[in-house]
């Protein structure tokens, strides 16, 4: 569940300085963690890109908690409450980038992802791609979702730790 955080809060990092803005409907947080698969949507927020200027580029986004869909709605309604999301207390996710950084052919911001009021510092690398107008990041990260209180002690449920989200955010001029 965190690695699907954080994909959204990378999606919402994802629009451009020229003008660009997220494109909602093309946007998406793929998470998995064993167990459990599913998305996140609703990124919003305002980025900042600008390949050949780093120092000005940025990504201030938020994902809507109530978007999470794993294809059982029983289950889905579940991950709203406590000890999960606490959805009601922490609607959305957000990710506010400090660095933005090229590495060889991909990129690296680092920042914060902050669930449930929680903050922690995590890094995300991903690529860019232009496709007409669009501007495409895809990203990918993983967290650990007791770090951020999702969820109880495991104990005799099969559901793991470690959750891996690909980010894609979408942009346009």
């Amino acid at each position: 569940m965190r690695r699907l955080l954080l994909l959204s809060i990378f999606w919402s990092m994802a629009s451009l300085s020229f003008g660009q803005t997220i494109i909602e409907k093309k946007s998406i947080v793929n998470f998995s963690v064993r167990g459990a698969k599913g998305t996140i949507t609703g990124l919003k927020g305002e980025v900042k890109f600008d390949p050949k200027n780093l120092g000005n580029s940025s990504f201030d986004v938020t994902l809507d908690v109530n978007t999470l869909n794993t294809n059982i709605k029983k289950r889905d309604k579940h991950l709203m409450k406590k000890p999960y999301f606490a959805q009601e207390s922490y609607p959305v996710l957000t990710f506010k980038s400090k660095s933005i950084e090229k590495q060889e052919d991909k990129y690296l911001t680092k920042g914060n992802l902050t669930i449930k009021g929680i903050s922690l510092a995590v890094e995300i690398p991903f690529d860019v791609v232009k496709k007409g107008e669009e501007l495409i990041l895809t990203g990918e990260m993983s967290i650990d979702r007791k770090d951020y209180h999702i969820g109880k002690k495991v104990g005799k449920v099969l559901i793991g730790r470690e959750v891996v989200a690909t980010i894609t955010c979408v942009l346009k001029k």
